[in-house]
């Protein structure tokens, strides 16, 4: 097992993504200053009503703005999953966990369903001429992880997120997106719909389907 220093946040983080993050809390400011200073990596969990075991490491990609009063604007990139198995609190106040590493079963990517999925988030982007979105050709996808890379642009909430990330499979994680997509193209023509994804900046948003 593996020691990692946490920092429970009510977001997903996947492998090769990144977000930004305001730190403003004391042990955060400890936390985040030491990762930068020793270039390591810290965990991201999801904690909205638990903390679920399963996260990502992240690493300091670039220091945004740093405050007067130690505050900082950063921008953070997801490394690699985990499944947390204990943790404890620190002397500076944040949790310390123990983790085993988390790799996807060995499958052959599916080429066809990875296509069929970027193919639906392509009509999407043509079918929305304000889209503040550019459209995704597959073979020009530099990452590991398509799947991850479409599930940032494609309106999932936190849960879908981290059952996505809990998946071990590419090609699982294809289909729940393929499905995902077949359901936000019809609303695609109504007219609420557009003016939320592009107030949105091009990100379609978590609750299109909560009609369902």
């Amino acid at each position: 097992m593996t020691e990692l220093p946490l920092f429970p946040l009510k977001i997903v983080i996947f492998p090769e993504s990144i977000i930004p993050l305001h730190i403003f809390e004391e042990r955060y400011k400890i936390l985040i200053s030491d990762c930068m200073a020793n270039e390591t990596v810290f965990g991201i969990n999801l904690n909205d009503d638990k903390l679920h075991n399963i996260g990502t490491t992240a690493r300091v990609d670039s220091l945004i703005k740093k405050y007067s009063d130690g505050r900082m604007d950063v921008l953070v990139e997801g490394v690699q999953r985990y499944r947390l198995n204990n943790f404890s609190e620190s002397e500076f106040g944040y949790y310390v966990g123990n983790i085993d590493y988390l790799e996807d079963e060995i499958d052959e990517l599916n080429l066809y369903l990875l296509r069929n999925c970027v193919n639906m988030f392509n009509l999407i982007v043509d079918s929305i001429p304000d889209l503040k979105m550019d459209k995704i050709i597959t073979d020009e996808l530099k990452t590991k992880f398509p799947s991850f890379f479409l599930a940032t642009k494609s309106g999932f909430t936190l849960r879908q997120k981290q059952e996505l990330l809990e998946m071990r499979s590419e090609n699982r994680r294809l289909e729940m997106i393929r499905t995902h997509l077949n359901k936000v193209i019809p609303l695609i023509k109504e007219s609420e719909t557009v003016n939320n994804i592009i107030k949105n900046d091009g990100f379609f948003r978590p609750d299109f389907l909560d009609k369902e």
